[in-house]
């Protein structure tokens, strides 16, 4: 039973309907700053420079609060500037009425998020308490928007990032709320626009979490979409009220993981190789896919295929592993997938610290980096230089290109559209990958060299550096 609800309010309980975006906005609002500190005050000797290092700084605190969840204030900036420059600072008056110049001509652009009123009234005469965190630069930005749109009566507390200096998913955003309520975590549920803060922050503190999609398509959210999966998610908040009445005890949370396993003459390994998959503890799905096997592996295959979580793609001609791995990524339907050879050079138990940085929002697109040690000096070299080119010429930091543990999210997955047939595959994915600028992170994973009926050789390394030039210089 919910007995709290707590809201973000940008873009949850009041929506933005400027036509601009975020840059061109802030810019703006910089100049707002810049003007209003040059007609007030007698500490800004150069007005471009100011505005250029502000700007720079909010810049460069936006991509580090982004990692950090660390809220640096546009107060903070502001000092910052003036520190650097080697100017006075303008006093604490007129540093909040420099701040309210940049602020307030974009609050007339905000209006309330349609029912937002009925749907508090509704929550309220349900008993439920309800709450404000906001992630914000400006407390009193955040304050003076409340009150335009007539909401602070519904809420106790209001939670501001820029008083606190931390932010949304960091869980002790929530530490004084918690304490204030003296409500368990699970009976609370957190209500937003953005995955990787509202519903995260919601995840990390162990409260519930239904996101609201009213910017489901920005790009912050279909980044995450894969990995960051709500309890509930709705369109319009005049459904909150039903859907938290009928939130599951235990919502499943965990995205659906696509094990693609390519299959050539592997009768020997497969049914050990299976069996090791579905120990693994995540939800799956399995997608075997036969390339023209003639050692028993079909007839193997079929027999394994009739059980529920297992999907079995068979190739009429041996087409290659690149051309297996496309027919697989095409029947996937999980929101993550990963490449399993057939084989038991790799532990698929490893699939579990491999997914936590995508669930954690972290990244899209994760590599499982091996230890080659057990590998024979000469394939090592080869795998090793693979590796040293790919970061030459995409400017990565990858340390095991040639990795068969290649994790993505389906956003990543579905836009591949891979043509190497062989070996060169896995060339084709990282150089497809990193020219659509995704980061890989990499997980050190547990690997075993094996040699019987080995199907790489070194000669395959030739194809796969035609693919790093051929994807780099001459395909988008």
């Amino acid at each position: 039973m919910i007995g709290g609800v707590i809201f973000d309010l940008g873009d949850t309980l009041i929506l933005g309907r400027s036509a601009a975006d975020s840059g061109s906005i802030w810019q703006s609002m910089a100049a707002d700053l810049t003007a209003w500190l040059q007609h007030n005050t007698s500490t800004l000797p150069d007005p471009a420079v100011f505005q250029q290092r502000f700007l720079h700084h909010s810049a460069q605190d936006k991509l580090r609060r982004d990692v950090t969840h660390v809220e640096y204030s546009t107060a903070a900036i502001l000092a910052q500037v003036y520190t650097e420059l080697g100017w006075p600072l303008p006093t604490p008056q007129q540093a909040a009425a420099a701040l309210h110049a940049c602020y307030a001509p974009t609050e007339v652009h905000w209006d309330p998020a349609p029912g937002v009123h009925q749907m508090l009234q509704a929550l309220q005469q349900a008993g439920c308490r309800l709450a404000i965190v906001s992630n914000a630069g400006d407390s009193a930005n955040v304050q003076r928007l409340i009150d335009r749109h007539n909401l602070r009566a519904y809420f106790d507390p209001i939670v501001v990032s820029a008083d606190l200096g931390i932010r949304k998913p960091d869980a002790r955003i929530f530490d004084a709320l918690l304490n204030q309520w003296q409500l368990p975590p699970a009976q609370l549920a957190m209500v937003g626009d953005t995955l990787a803060a509202d519903v995260l922050g919601a995840h990390n503190a162990g409260l519930r979490s239904v996101w609201l999609r009213t910017r489901a398509s920005r790009a912050d959210n279909v980044a995450h979409t894969a990995g960051i999966i709500p309890d509930a998610a709705i369109d319009t908040l005049a459904e909150l009220p039903a859907v938290l009445r009928n939130l599951p005890e235990h919502a499943q949370r965990e995205p659906m993981l696509s094990i693609i396993i390519p299959v050539f003459n592997e009768v020997a390994t497969i049914t050990n190789l299976v069996e090791r998959v579905r120990r693994v503890p995540l939800r799956h799905e399995l997608v075997l896919i036969d390339d023209a096997s003639t050692d028993g592996s079909r007839a193997l295959l079929d027999q394994l295929a009739q059980a529920p979580d297992t999907i079995v793609i068979h190739h009429a001609v041996n087409r290659g592993k690149g051309t297996a791995i496309a027919s697989g990524l095409a029947a996937a339907s999980g929101a993550v997938a990963v490449i399993q050879d057939a084989d038991l050079e790799y532990d698929p138990q490893d699939f579990v610290r491999m997914l936590a940085p995508i669930r954690e929002g972290r990244a899209q697109v994760v590599y499982g980096a091996r230890n080659l040690e057990s590998q024979r000096p000469l394939m090592r070299f080869g795998n090793q230089m693979l590796s040293a080119l790919t970061r030459i010429l995409y400017g990565s930091q990858l340390s095991d290109m040639e990795t068969c543990y290649k994790m993505m999210t389906r956003a990543v997955y579905q836009t591949l559209a891979l043509e190497c047939r062989r070996f060169d595959v896995e060339a084709e994915i990282t150089a497809k990958v990193l020219r659509a600028g995704h980061r890989i992170h990499e997980v050190p994973i547990r690997y075993t060299a094996r040699y019987e009926n080995k199907k790489l050789s070194p000669l395959d390394g030739l194809p796969t550096l035609r693919a790093l030039f051929k994807y780099r210089f001459w395909r988008s």
